[in-house]
């Protein structure tokens, strides 16, 4: 029943969050890419598999995944050269992750919980549908390093270690409410079975094999 009211605010954090990141991380005249039009359409995000922990201390944690296959109207535009222009468009939006909201402090007044703080568990799936591509000479390189300035600032801002916090009790106070990680684990690649072995006549054709690991917002582990 908010989706309308929330496709605006998530918009306008959309445009605050990536305008920058245009600028900084595209090369040449792309630097000037901008949002002409954005509208996350009708389709609302769902909360899905909800999991309530047991409350600890003065905090509980609910996690949720967050599943999203909605139609939009987003058009962007680049000023390329002399009044020349690049124009693009991204006509829907698939975005699927696990979420924790972790309900802390709690208190004995109204609402009860003083902040909410958010973040994916790992970074989310996210699939963007363009339109107007047939202007760009390079598309596979320009569509990639779109979607890597999606998921950096989606990873910087709201994936583990990393937390969005929203104040309820505006008079709560934000280094006494964050509560980072509370430990760390360790991960060791130990051995594997299973791979193939192609057998030639000369000798055997042993696979490359190695082992990829991405934990939360961190880079990604390769042996």
């Amino acid at each position: 029943q908010l989706w309308s009211q929330m496709n605006v605010a998530i918009s306008a954090t959309i445009k605050d969050m990536l305008e920058p990141m245009f600028e900084d991380m595209l090369p040449g005249p792309l630097k000037s890419l901008h949002f002409t039009k954005l509208d996350l359409g009708h389709v609302p995000i769902k909360l899905e598999n909800i999991k309530t922990h047991p409350a600890q201390k003065d905090s509980v944690q609910v996690d949720v995944d967050v599943v999203w296959d909605g139609t939009c109207d987003i058009d962007l535009r680049a000023n390329i050269h002399r009044g020349a222009a690049l124009t693009l468009g991204v006509e829907s939006i698939k975005l699927q992750g696990r979420m924790t909201l972790l309900l802390s402090p709690l208190t004995n007044q109204l609402p009860v919980v003083s902040a909410v703080q958010y973040a994916f568990t790992n970074p989310p799936e996210l699939e963007l549908t363009y339109t107007g591509w047939a202007q760009v000479a390079d598309f596979s390189m320009l569509k990639g390093t779109i979607r890597n300035i999606v998921n950096t600032s989606l990873k910087s801002m709201m994936v583990l270690p990393n937390r969005m916090l929203y104040k309820l009790d505006l008079a709560n106070d934000f280094l006494d409410t964050y509560q980072p990680p509370v430990g760390m684990v360790r991960v060791t690649a130990v051995n594997g079975r299973g791979f193939k072995v192609l057998h030639k006549l000369l000798r055997d054709d042993v696979p490359d094999i190695y082992c990829r690991i991405r934990v939360g917002a961190s880079k990604c582990w390769k042996t």
